[in-house]
């Protein structure tokens, strides 16, 4: 390690010595200041209209200023060698740290290469991550998963957001995916084993709808069969009579293939159990579809009609509901998240900080008087005055300067 030295300024006779002894001869002693003091502390107007008073200050101000421009006028020409003196190691050092950054600058930028190329690849992982987290993310969403309180779920397996996203392909792939799957693979053998069942009992109803027509077929071949011996046995009566229980069928029939259409419109599916077509607890029985008067038919579908559709409206609303509280669910545990993630690197920072702060201060307890000093002289150098335009603040702004210039070289 390099020693760093001191330039020694040799004196006879002490730096504060000679500046007490030049004051003194210049009648700038605590004496005179302290005599000043008590001559005019306590000064003060009687009113904002004491023009007297006003004068007298103004004349006390004088007095006192004499004693403080000689006082600059001494400490300015005192210090000038001393400036002469910063100036040429000010120079010098400007020298030397030029020809030393001709070493150093190359040394940094090999640095600052390395450095790029870390934060190069960090960037890259990260971009890399994050598309394959929405890789992943689509095909957890395809695959029926919901996102609620910072997981995805399926049935009753469920892994948090960061764990999907940050997982190494072996163990998402091997790990993580197979249980989902499991999961997707149970949810579509219900959902397959509900569109059998819906196409069983769809089959079940037309095969219903078959056996009535077949009866209605043998029904009508036999009634053909009994037209026919009626017309062997030349009975117009009867031929009448078989002709009218014909047309009262076929109405018969065709009144309950449209009464049947018209509620399965409604979205009622028949139930044979129940022997009955029914949707949302509303229920029309077979008996009702064969054996009620227009007027009691009408009467029925007007009373069915509207309860069914507002049930149904009822329904799509509830899912409705549910979704849209299952979004905001979703939204707002994403917001408390990211507020408690956010709250939790603030005061981490706030630590991170008060450590700092607590490191500078038992540094600063542990330094010598010497790098104290050297630590505050180094404050002031750094101190840039602003250029001002108007007299006053010129005048300020050089006894400010002269001020710092005279405290640097105590």
């Amino acid at each position: 390690m390099t020693e760093v030295l001191t330039p020694e300024v040799i004196t006879e006779v002490p730096l504060d010595k000679v500046i007490d002894q030049t004051l003194v001869k210049n009648n700038v002693t605590h004496q005179v200041i302290s005599a000043l003091k008590k001559k005019y502390s306590g000064m003060a107007l009687k009113s904002l209209e004491d023009k007297q008073g006003y004068l007298e200050i103004c004349e006390a101000k004088k007095e006192v200023r004499k004693i403080g421009i000689i006082t600059e006028k001494l400490c300015k020409a005192g210090r000038e060698d001393a400036i002469k003196i910063q100036k040429l190691w000010l120079n010098k050092e400007k020298e030397i740290l030029a020809k030393i950054d001709e070493v150093q600058s190359p040394l940094e930028a090999e640095i600052k290469k390395y450095d790029d190329e870390q934060d190069r690849l960090a960037d890259e992982e990260a971009k890399r991550q994050e598309e394959r987290f929405f890789v992943r993310q689509s095909e957890l969403l395809k695959m029926g998963a919901t996102y609620a309180n910072g997981c995805f779920i399926i049935n009753d397996v469920s892994y948090e957001s960061n764990l999907i996203k940050e997982s190494d392909d072996d163990i998402y792939s091997e790990t993580i995916l197979p249980k989902y799957q499991v999961q997707f693979q149970r949810n579509e053998s219900d959902r397959i084993a509900a569109e059998e069942k819906k196409k069983a009992e769809e089959l079940e109803l037309k095969c219903k709808q078959d056996e009535l027509a077949e009866q209605q077929r043998v029904f009508n071949e036999q009634q053909a069969a009994f037209k026919k011996q009626q017309d062997e046995a030349n009975n117009v009566k009867e031929i009448e009579d078989k002709k009218k229980a014909d047309e009262y069928k076929a109405k018969q029939d065709a009144q309950n293939k449209s009464r049947m259409n018209q509620v399965m419109t409604l979205g009622m599916k028949y139930k044979f159990d129940d022997k009955a077509f029914s949707v949302y607890d509303v229920f029309v029985a077979e008996i009702e579809i064969t054996n009620f008067t227009d007027e009691q038919w009408v009467e029925l579908i007007q009373k069915v009609t509207p309860v069914i559709e507002q049930r149904k409206k009822d329904a799509e609303q509830q899912a409705e509901d549910k979704r849209l509280s299952d979004i905001e669910q979703a939204k707002q545990d994403a917001i408390k998240e990211e507020q408690e993630r956010v709250i939790a690197e603030n005061k981490k920072e706030e630590s991170r900080l008060a450590q700092e702060a607590a490191q500078r201060i038992e540094d600063a307890a542990k330094a010598s008087d010497k790098d104290k000093w050297n630590v505050f002289i180094k404050a002031l150098n750094e101190i840039s005055i602003p250029e001002f335009k108007s007299p006053v603040y010129k005048g300020k702004g050089s006894s400010a300067k002269q001020k710092i210039e005279s405290i640097i070289f105590l």
